[in-house]
């Protein structure tokens, strides 16, 4: 499924927005007199957002508003960076969705971003990502996701073992993001 906003101009990026690679912010530019209906308006509307950050919290990502439409300030960055929208997703490396800097940017799909995710804050009982007690067996198991798919794996003896057997899977099954955050 195509982005819907890959078909906005990257030119008419470039007059709205100027980004700033050291803070990954996007600020308004200011707008020509032809772009509204009177020079009141003109004059308010750069007095009002010109100079000043362009963008707004939304589902814990930054946004800008491009004529109505609302795009997500990482994909803009990109397209103004490298001259074209990305075919698919931008992952966050470090996983926070408003850090906006380009060396924090990177294309992905799916499911690269899903091992990019954050482990569960609980992890059902040890603490440690990928090992949980299993009250059947009375021991630790350890599982990883992969293609959509839960892999099993193993039982263990402590949650530290566990926890090792998922790191190691990790930096096998997921070559995009080895490491859990």
């Amino acid at each position: 499924m195509k982005p819907r906003d890959t078909d906005i101009p990257i030119s008419l990026l470039e007059q709205l927005f100027v980004y700033l690679p050291k803070h990954g912010l996007l600020i308004y530019r200011e707008k020509p007199r032809e772009a509204f209906p009177s020079k009141a308006h003109w004059i308010s509307w750069n007095r009002a957002y010109s100079g000043k950050t362009a963008t707004y919290s939304h589902c814990g990502y930054l946004a800008v508003n491009v004529g109505r439409r609302r795009v997500l300030a990482h994909r803009v960055i990109w397209a103004l960076q490298t001259g074209a929208w990305p075919d698919d997703r931008i992952d966050h490396r470090n996983g926070e969705g408003t850090a906006n800097r380009l060396e924090n940017l990177r294309p992905a799909t799916m499911p690269q971003q899903m091992q990019n995710k954050a482990g569960y804050k609980n992890n059902f009982s040890s603490g440690l990502t990928g090992a949980s007690w299993n009250k059947t067996s009375r021991r630790w198991v350890s599982y990883i996701n992969v293609g959509g798919k839960r892999r099993h794996l193993g039982y263990f003896d402590t949650p530290e073992e566990a926890h090792s057997a998922y790191l190691k899977a990790k930096q096998e099954l997921h070559p995009f993001q080895p490491t859990p955050r």
